[in-house]
């Protein structure tokens, strides 16, 4: 779970760092700096975590800059095929955008198990795995309230981060569906460009592109600089699971057949509770025999009762919700990109798991 976590986030922290490279929509040198900048912290997060292998992103267009890399692979669980990176500005927002509408996960992923547990013989993979991704990271420039001016005057290190830095406000989000379950992971950070807290008071007339381009030569005249006074908060991080005929499609796949009466229906869905609460039990038992000291324990082994109540049909899907134990903490830039594992560690997070109501 430690290492998913890390995984996952890293890999929304490398599309945030992308937006320090983004420093004037139709300059020329776009494209050389967007492909630059993309190339050398998928490099970079490669030093730390050598299970990512990627093709160098290669980057076309004007006002609107498309990158392309024919592969990018976390280890041997995940692969994207035909990647397509873009850079849109819309409004007062910049969006980056991230699709493969060919991906490839192991079979032996967690749900992918569990349902393995429950019919062994039957291959789930189809309809639990996703084949398509499209993930976009949405930066807006805003201004604090006089509350969120107070509350971060209490909480940060006035040394680090003044009240005059501008501050960014990224959603990153990811969508991917296999046949019958749809898959959503959202994001949400600040980040606060201290080192250009000089140049910009925060005003209504302040300009997404103004900052990001004194950001760009802030972090060309010092990069070291940059990274370490620029600070990112990470507000919350949340996992949905939203099934699509789900339950049924189980239910045929178990009976090997899509057309069953009402008898043979019952027969079979009365298979599946009773292998879903077996494979619930055995699920449980491998992770705690697994590792006795795996982050948020408690709160994984009550998600199993929401997992197999999604596979029977009895609700909406499930949700994991997961928020800073403190709020306003803050780490530098150049902590998340070189110190992944250190400043992503669970135990500096909650977790809240809830199912959907049908």
């Amino acid at each position: 779970m430690r290492k998913v976590f890390v995984a996952i986030l890293g890999f929304g922290a490398v599309l945030i760092v992308l937006l320090l490279g983004i420093f004037f929509y139709m300059s020329s040198t776009l494209k050389k700096n967007i492909q630059t900048s993309l190339n050398t912290h998928l490099n970079s997060i490669q030093e730390n975590f050598p299970q990512l292998t990627y093709e160098p992103f290669v980057c076309k267009g004007i006002k609107e800059i498309w990158c392309q890399s024919p592969s990018l692979a976390w280890n041997d669980i995940a692969t994207l095929k035909n990647v397509r990176f873009g850079v849109l500005k819309q409004n007062d927002t910049i969006r980056l955008s991230l699709e493969s509408d060919n991906v490839h996960l192991v079979s032996n992923s967690f749900l992918n198990v569990f349902l393995s547990a429950i019919a062994p013989s039957v291959d789930f993979s189809e309809i639990v795995l996703p084949n398509s991704l499209q993930c976009t990271l949405d930066s807006s420039l805003k201004k604090r309230t006089k509350i969120e001016e107070s509350l971060h005057d209490t909480k940060q290190d006035s040394s680090k981060v003044s009240q005059e830095n501008p501050t960014l406000y990224n959603t990153f989000m990811c969508r991917t569906n296999a046949k019958n379950l749809g898959y959503e992971f959202t994001i949400n950070a600040q980040e606060e460009l201290a080192s250009i807290g000089e140049l910009h008071k925060l005003t209504d007339s302040l300009q997404l592109g103004e900052v990001l381009f004194d950001a760009m030569s802030a972090y060309q005249e010092d990069a070291n600089a940059f990274m370490r006074d620029t600070r990112v908060i990470l507000e919350d991080i949340i996992l949905n699971f939203t099934p699509n005929n789900l339950s049924q499609t189980i239910v045929q796949k178990i009976a090997a057949r899509e057309t069953l009466d009402e008898q043979e229906y019952q027969k079979y869905y009365t298979q599946l509770t009773k292998s879903t609460q077996a494979a619930k039990s055995f699920m449980v038992y491998m992770l705690l025999l697994g590792n006795p000291r795996i982050a948020y324990k408690d709160q994984l082994v009550s998600s199993f009762d929401g997992l197999a109540n999604m596979l029977e049909g009895h609700n909406n899907g499930i949700i994991y919700h997961i928020t800073p134990k403190v709020p306003t903490h803050s780490v530098s830039l150049q902590d998340l990109i070189e110190h992944t594992r250190d400043t992503l560690n669970p135990e500096h997070f909650t977790l809240i798991f809830k199912e959907v109501s049908k």
